[in-house]
């Protein structure tokens, strides 16, 4: 049975490539993918904006694959992503997932950036959404980028009002800074772990408040009891 593009569209007025809809964990299909065209630069491949295993309805035309640098993005950010969710659905979540291949151009070019926006829910009941960002470039292109704003600081280091560390650093302590954070972030397939998620489902908090409140009542009784021990203690006492 063939899949149907029943979660994917084009949008007609600046070209984004969209999928949103459930994930599911199923059997991978990569048959009739869409060709290669003029769009595609070197090193880019057909990358699924949602995987083929992620999704009964994850076509291989192109309302759902676009030139995605291969490397980086496509065996690289977007594929821990996958990873994650894919992790996620196996440990009993749900997800609904928005993705976007923005292209903000016409129909069939090169997206620019991709953006993934997941709304998962997790056995425990907790609901969580994760989002990323990714340009479409290599690593090797962005830090080339990096370096081009510190090359010109009128242009690039514009300053955030809020962002005090940018404000007491010139630009490249600022990248510098930058960088050695991100070292110390999770793997983005981290952000879909079970330990992420915490606290009580919404099941648990209404038998801890009824405990709770049977506790308080015993306290209540306890102590009024005392009261009249007390109070009789001290009549025998007369």
């Amino acid at each position: 049975m063939a899949r149907e593009p029943k979660y994917s569209y084009i949008d007609p007025k600046n070209g984004n490539v969209i999928f949103n809809g459930p994930l599911e964990i199923t059997k991978s299909d990569h048959k009739g993918m869409a060709s290669r065209t003029e769009a595609y630069l070197p090193g880019d491949e057909k990358g699924h904006l949602c995987a083929s295993s992620l999704s009964p309805f994850a076509v291989n035309s192109t309302v759902n694959v676009v030139p995605q640098n291969g490397v980086d993005i496509n065996h690289g950010a977007w594929l821990q992503i996958e990873n994650g969710e894919r992790s996620a659905l196996k440990a009993g979540a749900s997800i609904h997932s928005e993705k976007i291949a923005y292209v903000d151009g016409q129909i069939g070019d090169r997206p620019h950036t991709f953006a993934n926006n997941d709304h998962v829910t997790f056995p425990d009941g907790h609901n969580e959404i994760i989002y990323f960002s990714l340009p479409n470039e290599s690593y090797a292109n962005q830090s080339a980028f990096n370096d081009l704003s510190v090359a010109f600081p009128d242009t690039f280091g514009d300053t955030e009002p809020t962002d005090e560390l940018r404000s007491e650093n010139d630009i490249a302590q600022y990248a510098e800074l930058m960088e050695s954070s991100d070292l110390l972030l999770l793997s983005i397939a981290d952000e879909y772990t079970a330990a992420d998620y915490y606290g009580l489902p919404a099941a648990a908090m209404v038998d801890s408040a009824a405990e709770s409140a049977n506790t308080a009542a015993e306290d209540t009784t306890d102590a009024d009891i005392s009261a009249e021990d007390i109070a009789a203690g001290c009549d025998n006492d007369l």
